[in-house]
């Protein structure tokens, strides 16, 4: 009698113990307070850990090419904002015709020290962001075919380009494209029209610099 009175005692101390262990379901009735147990929210192991280091690690290598980037826009921009104040002249033509004419020789010896002291600058700036000097080459549209004007517009950037690179420019940063008739001068903000010598500023070769 005694060990089963004992029992029960036992029994009835340990019981409460199991209890807390279990979740209790509430009536969510009204008026009725819900009791919440608390929850064991599992720590990050070294694997977790690792893993977001690498996801961090990932991202600080996106913002790094962001900023490369962003630099390079930057220069771009300051490159095209330095190609407005290059100043070159234009080198002007005689009617049908694509050699250099010797009022043109001064002109040409300017052009050619821009054009040095640019490549200059940007060999000294370090920048991975090609130069390339384009000579584009016009013709006036008093006489000849488009075709014709065209051709005639790509030799005298031809022309041009030899004379620069006989002053020492190198041949593989200079590029020529003819425009031939299409595109006329602007004066007076206006393009230039009428009849062959009223056309003079279209014989032209004008230079840009092109930074991509």
């Amino acid at each position: 009698m005694k060990k089963q009175l004992f029992f029960a005692l036992f029994l009835l101390v340990s019981l409460p113990g199991c209890w807390g262990k279990r979740s209790t379901k509430h009536d969510n009735k009204p008026g009725t307070k819900v009791a919440f147990s608390e929850v064991n929210i599992p720590v990050a192991g070294e694997g977790s850990t690792a893993f977001f280091d690498e996801d961090v690690s990932e991202f600080a290598y996106i913002n790094e090419g962001s900023n490369q980037q962003d630099a390079d826009l930057a220069d771009l921009n300051q490159w095209n904002e330095m190609n407005v104040q290059e100043n070159f002249k234009a080198v002007y033509f005689d009617f049908d015709r694509d050699g250099i004419r010797k009022d043109q020789e001064d002109t040409i010896a300017y052009d050619v020290n821009r054009v040095k002291q640019t490549l200059k600058e940007h060999d000294a700036r370090g920048t991975q962001m090609p130069m390339t000097v384009v000579i584009e080459g016009h013709s006036c549209h008093s006489a000849g075919t488009a075709a014709y004007n065209m051709s005639l517009s790509e030799r005298r950037a031809k022309r041009l380009k030899e004379r620069l690179i006989a002053e020492g420019v190198p041949a593989e940063t200079i590029k020529i494209v003819g425009f031939g008739q299409e595109v006329p001068a602007i004066v007076n903000g206006k393009p230039v029209d009428g009849d062959r010598d009223a056309q003079w500023p279209n014989r032209r070769d004008e230079i840009r610099i092109i930074y991509s």
